[in-house]
């Protein structure tokens, strides 16, 4: 009879296995926990200039073309308007109470001019007429070209991109005040030039948050010289002057978006530079213990314990985050050169891949698209160049004594370079009505809907798809006039 197998040696040989395969377990653990932190207590990022964060990226100025010393002292010399003086009221009326008790510049590109009826315009001009106001101006005007660091610890920081965006009111309103009030043509367009050098300035800021002033502020300063163009006839000269101006102060389409892809771009890689480590060769990991928070990252002065760096093996290292932008910036870059419907379809593609393992990027990147700053660049690009058409058609009617029934008759005499609409590259839209014309962009959603305006939309904060960018609305009324009232 064969002899039974006893079962309990080859458990416990079992048990000794688990148990030497266990300790081996802990005790590499231990060993590797021990080296990380041999490793990486003391571990800091490559830019271990924490205070100044994301905020303070800029893209590199060569310092040759460095203006921002020059800038932030002309910006600060502007003054502020003063306290809004009254006239007498006429016989039995008075005066009601003033939406301001100061002077608002916004009123004087608004309205009529009609200082007689206007105390805040009466008061405005005066403001601009003043010594002060006019040598601001000319010290703008007076900085070379180039750039300026609207960040950093010598830059004039945040506060000076509000005050580019309320220097427009005093230069645009003289401009105004010169061609309405003077009659000068000549000195309007010179405050425009002046302008549209400080934007110049602000748009090679090397940030993002610099170029999209400059598109605000150019918007603003191409809806007033389209009111100057169809309230005084140009002359041929003049014409082609701004012309040229407004397409030598800014970049085109593609130039422009190639330098907002390596800006966003740039600042990602300043990020990782600002949370992670770098060996010389392109690895690292995140140094925990100089990151305040992951999901809004703050950097802090102030190490904290270095124990956080152990769990920097939860997070993604330095060569993948390198990779995911990488792959971000060349996605960006296929909308470089190609029509807008095709860019629009290629930028809605674009993976965002940052997760909650990205450290610095978890969440940050999840809603936020370049693509929508891309659609403001061609908004800004249809207003420039439907500005060029308004000018070009002022100086037709200064020859001709009225407005082409066409844009095919605008030849080489007023546009020696076609100005098209970048939604199709083709023509505006264009219709003589009478002593006036209409001129519109189809839009993004590229259908000539007859000139109807795109509506807001309240409750989802967004312009509807459907309507058309128009060109030649009137001007929009004053909001800071006092008014009469009877005794």
């Amino acid at each position: 009879m064969a002899s039974e197998t006893n079962p309990r040696p080859l458990r416990s040989v079992a048990r000794r296995v688990i148990r030497i395969a266990s300790f081996g377990f802990y005790a590499g653990l231990l060993l590797w926990i021990a080296w990380l932190a041999v490793t990486r207590w003391n571990g800091v990022p490559a830019n271990p200039n924490w205070a100044l964060g994301v905020a303070g990226y800029t893209r590199p100025i060569d310092p040759e073309l460095d203006r921002t010393e020059e800038l932030t002292a002309a910006l600060a010399a502007i003054p502020t308007p003063g306290t809004l003086v009254l006239p007498p009221p006429p016989p039995g009326m008075k005066w009601g109470t003033p939406p301001s008790t100061t002077v608002v510049l916004d009123d004087v590109i608004a309205g009529e001019w009609t200082p007689e009826t206007r105390p805040n315009l009466q008061n405005a001009i005066q403001f601009l007429r003043s010594p002060s106001v006019e040598s601001a101006i000319e010290d703008i005007a007076a900085i070379s070209p180039g750039g300026w660091r609207p960040f950093g610890s010598k830059g004039p920081g945040i506060s000076s991109m509000r005050i580019v965006r309320q220097a427009r009111l005093p230069l645009l309103g003289r401009a105004r005040y010169h061609h309405a009030e003077v009659g000068d043509v000549d000195a309007a367009l010179a405050d425009f030039g002046v302008f549209f050098h400080l934007l110049s300035i602000t748009n090679d800021s090397g940030s993002l948050i610099g170029i999209l002033v400059a598109q605000a502020c150019e918007n603003a300063a191409n809806t007033e010289l389209v009111h100057l163009a169809r309230e005084r006839a140009l002359t041929p000269s003049q014409a082609s002057q701004m012309i040229e101006l407004l397409r030598s102060s800014f970049p085109d389409a593609n130039d422009q978006w190639q330098a907002l892809i390596d800006i966003e771009c740039g600042e990602m890689e300043h990020t990782v530079d600002l949370s992670y480590t770098d060996d010389g060769e392109g690895k690292g990991w995140l140094a925990l213990s100089c990151f305040d928070e992951l999901a809004l990252p703050t950097w802090a002065p102030e190490r904290r314990s270095g124990a956080w760096n152990l769990l920097s093996p939860l997070f993604n290292n330095r060569p993948t985050l390198t990779a995911k932008i990488e792959r971000l910036r060349r996605g960006y870059m296929n909308a470089l050169h190609v029509p807008f419907a095709e860019a629009v379809r290629i930028l809605n593609d674009v993976p965002i891949e940052f997760g909650v393992v990205d450290g610095p990027f978890a969440g940050r990147y999840h809603s936020w698209s370049l693509g929508k700053v891309y659609q403001q660049t061609v908004q800004r690009i249809s207003r420039r160049h439907a500005t060029i058409v308004a000018v070009a058609l002022s100086a037709y009617r200064f020859d001709h004594g009225h407005y082409p029934g066409s844009l095919h008759d605008l030849d080489e005499t007023y546009l020696t370079l076609p100005a098209l609409d970048p939604y199709i590259d083709g023509p505006f839209c264009y219709e003589r009505r009478d002593d006036e014309y209409i001129l519109y962009s189809v839009g993004p959603n590229q259908v000539d809907d007859g000139g109807r305006k795109r509506t807001w939309n309240r409750q989802t904060l967004k312009w509807s798809l459907d309507g058309d960018l128009l060109f030649t609305e009137p001007r929009l009324e004053p909001q800071y006039e006092p008014t009469l009232e009877k005794i």
